[in-house]
């Protein structure tokens, strides 16, 4: 065979070897593309951790496509909130948003004017929700709620939504909608603490954020 009929030869071999190549790697992505398409959208109910907590607020911060939606850890008794905490954590698709609360005793550590201080640190900004002073850090939301114990001392309310996934809720454009759920969660459990009376109702709306 002459050289120019063999070269032509490996030449025609070679572009069907990319032509196959380029088919298979065609159907692997329209396969992704279908899988993806395919899979559930996560349903979240209209209520959940047995309060009333809208599901609507909790949907934005969880995947919209994927495994089920599930509800763990849920210690959540707004009759015996105290200095135990309490936790309903939120799952769909391999995220997770974890609500909790704690009752924090006022010490020389932290009290109002620390929660005030701890907003302005480094990576922090503060939240506020009329007396209620927090701070969205990385991935959660705080809001601290002052209370009355039977005695007359002021102790705190913590509150507190944290959201997994990659990179920080502020890089992702999901503080105002964190803050939203933490403040739904004060508003919801608050008024229910039996032995920590809070001081004044919380306002409805969102939290302020900054």
């Amino acid at each position: 065979m002459a050289p120019s009929e063999a070269s032509s030869g490996t030449g025609r071999r070679y572009k069907g070897a990319l032509l196959s190549v380029g088919l298979v790697g065609a159907v692997l992505v329209g396969i992704g593309v279908w899988r993806g398409s395919v899979d559930p959208p996560v349903d979240v109910p209209d209520s959940v951790c047995g309060l009333d907590l809208p599901g609507s607020a909790v949907e934005p911060l969880l995947p919209e496509r994927g495994d089920a939606f599930e509800q763990s850890d849920f210690t959540f008794h707004p009759d015996r909130l105290g200095s135990v905490p309490q936790s309903c954590v939120l799952s769909a698709a391999g995220e997770q948003v974890r609500l909790g609360v704690q009752t924090i005793l006022f010490t020389d550590d932290f009290d109002r004017a620390a929660a005030a201080r701890k907003a302005e640190l480094p990576g922090h900004a503060p939240v506020r929700l009329g007396d209620a002073l927090g701070d969205s850090h990385a991935n959660s939301v705080s809001l601290y709620v002052p209370c009355l114990t039977g005695d007359g001392k002021e102790n705190l309310l913590a509150f507190t939504v944290g959201v997994s996934g990659d990179g920080t809720l502020r890089q992702r454009g999901l503080v105002p909608r964190t803050a939203a759920l933490t403040a739904d969660l004060a508003r919801n459990l608050a008024p229910r603490a039996k032995d920590c009376k809070v001081k004044n109702a919380l306002p409805s709306g969102p939290p302020s954020t900054g």
